[in-house]
């Protein structure tokens, strides 16, 4: 009878190949405490629908009921760091950390799902403001954005870096190059900026090595560690999501320089299974971008400490 009950369970995806748990499960608590550690992503397995009426932010979507859901778990999410699972009352999540927890990741499933985190007041967000607060602050700091920077900096924020290196002699040519033409003033004035609607990366200006925060070694390393991560999602799951911000802005109505010719472009661009694409050039001309892109986990344990004052002047 006990077998039969076990077995009953690993249908459900509470228990893997009819034997024990394979994940772990806490409550409300326990899971807030875990989700502030940047080692740890936020998975919601629940549909888009749920998704955007509200969320824990930061978390990744990936519906558990589509077939294709482990496949899209393993393109998206880093085998080297912890699942932090949620859902709508906790049984879909319990099913998908059993899914992901057979296939090689360390899952924790949130008891009582979204329901119980909104029972005792924490926080959720919809993706229509987090994308709108993005927008507004993207077009109030840099005000010479085009929809060309809006995207760059939400696909930075999904993708990281543009590609993954293989020469690192030339990426260290470059960065060289780059130290030495540019003088302080060409630089913005700041030393770290979080890309995108969620900062899973962050751009590191060279500034911080120019002044002697950071030696060059460490941002080039911690640059070509985050471009060669196992994390980078494919660029089918970025064009979806870029689909979903790009419905958000065209609803805000916003006057943004050449709006429709750039959305014509990316469109081009997805279509052809490519995502990357440069600053535009008033853009480049009104604040000078030269930055680096670290995984937020890597700018957090060994960059960000050392940026412990602002820059120089500021």
């Amino acid at each position: 009878m006990k077998n039969i009950l076990t077995c009953l369970l690993a249908t459900l995806g509470l228990t893997s190949a009819c034997g024990q748990q394979n994940f772990e499960n806490t409550d409300v608590q326990g899971f807030s405490e875990l989700i502030t550690d940047s080692n740890v992503v936020v998975l919601d397995v629940r549909t888009a629908a749920e998704f955007a009426e509200g969320h824990i932010k930061g978390a990744i979507l990936i519906d558990q009921g589509q077939s294709d859901f482990v496949e899209k778990a393993k393109a998206a999410l880093p085998v080297d760091k912890k699942i932090a699972v949620y859902c709508r009352s906790g049984r879909r999540s319990a099913n998908a950390a059993g899914k992901l927890a057979d296939i090689g990741y360390k899952c924790v499933n949130l008891k009582g799902g979204i329901l119980a985190w909104k029972e005792v007041g924490m926080p959720v967000c919809s993706s229509v403001q987090e994308i709108q607060d993005f927008v507004h602050q993207q077009l109030e700091t840099y005000p010479k954005s085009r929809l060309l920077d809006i995207y760059k900096s939400c696909f930075q924020d999904y993708m990281g870096a543009e590609h993954l290196v293989s020469d690192k002699q030339r990426v260290k040519s470059y960065l060289d190059e780059e130290l030495q033409s540019t003088s302080l003033d060409d630089l913005m004035p700041w030393y770290y900026e979080p890309c995108g609607i969620d900062g899973q990366y962050v751009r590191v200006s060279i500034r911080a090595v120019k002044e002697n925060k950071v030696s060059e070694d460490l941002l080039l390393d911690a640059f070509i560690r985050s471009a060669n991560s196992d994390r980078r999602p494919s660029v089918e799951s970025w064009r979806d999501q870029w689909h979903m911000i790009i419905g958000t802005i065209d609803q805000m109505q916003l006057t943004i320089p050449c709006y429709q010719e750039d959305g014509e472009f990316i469109d081009s661009i997805l279509t052809v299974g490519k995502y990357a694409i440069s600053h535009s050039p008033e853009y480049r001309e009104a604040y000078r971008p030269h930055y680096r892109i670290v995984e937020r986990g890597i700018f957090e344990r060994e960059i960000k400490p050392l940026l412990s004052t602002k820059p120089e002047g500021n």
